[in-house]
């Protein structure tokens, strides 16, 4: 999925993507590929799969609460990341 970014103005960094695997409304569960990886080469450099509760009213609403808690997630395992 990365390599097949269409390449922007920035040629070097991270860059951060969040692959959706599934929104699941049955298990009320979201199930996302957090990937960063080198803008110049396109080589990931981590990809973990993190899952998340849905909450909230609405659609929009409802989704964004799991990718929430996703990125809560994320801040929790950051420092293992970092090394």
């Amino acid at each position: 999925m990365v390599k097949k970014y269409a390449s922007n103005d920035k040629k070097e960094g991270v860059g951060l993507a969040y692959i959706i695997e599934n929104f699941n409304k049955g298990s009320q569960v979201a199930d996302v590929y957090v990937t960063f990886f080198d803008i110049a080469t396109k080589k990931v450099l981590i990809c973990e799969k993190i899952s998340g509760t849905a909450k909230g009213i609405g659609m929009r609403n409802y989704w964004a609460g799991a990718v929430k808690a996703i990125i809560k997630e994320m801040g929790s395992s950051f420092k293992s990341w970092k090394k």
